[in-house]
């Protein structure tokens, strides 16, 4: 009996000298972003380049009202804050963000973009390292900062103003916008069944007859087109473009326009038109049959064959 006694005390001594490991806290600690404007008035450095920020249509710099933050935390996920900014005796500030942090230490963080925004319309942004106009702030992105906990965060960043254009300028692959204007032709079309080819009885029956054009059958009538349009040899959305329909009149009182697109940043682009014509194919029915191809080169004029 004594010697249970002894070893039940001898375990209660072990486990009374275990050391309790204290899981470390996380805290949500603010952080706020002190924003340095370059003036507008200095004009960039280097002098290349017309230094030309947002203004209003009076002519008023635009103020941003918002921000956009891309940081990257310690797991390497990636969080995007957009908090408001505001303009305190002459001073740009973001609202606090909440970031976690640690009684064990301080936490470091990764700002991989910062824009600043009036309207949702980007018109501040700070650089990416190693751009053009990185050599105008401090610090481009990406850049780290830390936090501590129980101590308010402020972390100084470099703004400059901002226009689509000169975005390369600024580093920023992902704001590339493909310049595109869609273009149009027209095409006008008329066919003669006076004989030559075809008298009149030949399209009785078809699309040209009285039941679709006012005037029914003609020796010179409105031709029934259909255009395929091409863009370096893909057919192009909404194609093939026809006048066969009661809104386009079959042909009567309306061309028939074709629409495509034309990407301003790519020089070359070839674009092929083929035009066919609702006609007898000769089996008993009708058809639409090709009758020419045109081509054009970027906003050029149609290649029309002889």
């Amino acid at each position: 009996m004594k010697k249970i006694l002894l070893v039940f005390l001898a375990v209660a001594l072990v486990f009374s000298c275990q050391k309790k490991e204290v899981a470390p806290v996380q805290i949500q600690q603010d952080v706020v972003f002190d924003l340095a404007q370059i003036d507008p008035g200095s004009g960039l450095k280097s002098g290349q380049d017309n230094w030309v920020c947002p203004t209003d249509n009076d002519g008023n710099l635009l103020e941003p009202d918002s921000a956009e933050i891309d940081i990257t935390f310690p797991d390497q996920s990636v969080h995007t804050f957009k908090p408001a900014v505001f303009n305190l005796d002459g001073k740009l500030y973001t609202q606090a963000i909440k970031l976690p942090a640690s009684d064990q230490g301080t936490v470091t963080y990764t700002i991989t973009k910062f824009l600043l925004k009036h309207d949702g319309e980007i018109i501040m942004a700070t650089p990416v390292s190693g751009a053009k106009y990185a050599e105008y702030v401090t610090q481009g992105v990406d850049f780290t900062f830390q936090v501590t906990a129980f101590t308010k965060a402020e972390v100084p960043v470099d703004v400059l103003c901002f226009l689509p254009e000169l975005y390369a300028n600024f580093g920023f692959k992902w704001f590339n916008v493909t310049q595109i204007v869609v273009r149009e032709q027209c095409f006008f079309g008329d066919i003669c069944v006076d004989g030559d080819t075809w008298v009149p009885a030949d399209f009785e029956g078809s699309l040209y007859d009285e039941d679709q054009l006012p005037d029914g059958i003609q020796v010179d009538m409105p031709a029934i087109m259909k255009i395929v349009v091409y863009k370096d040899g893909v057919e192009v959305e909404n194609s093939p473009f026809t006048n066969a329909t009661s809104d386009m009149g079959y042909g009567v009182g309306h061309p028939l326009c074709v629409e495509y697109p034309d990407n301003l940043e790519i020089d070359g682009e070839v674009f092929t038109f083929e035009l066919y014509v609702w006609l007898p194919d000769y089996n008993g029915d009708f058809s639409y049959q090709l009758l020419y191809t045109y081509t054009a080169v970027d906003d050029g004029d149609l290649d029309v064959p002889d």
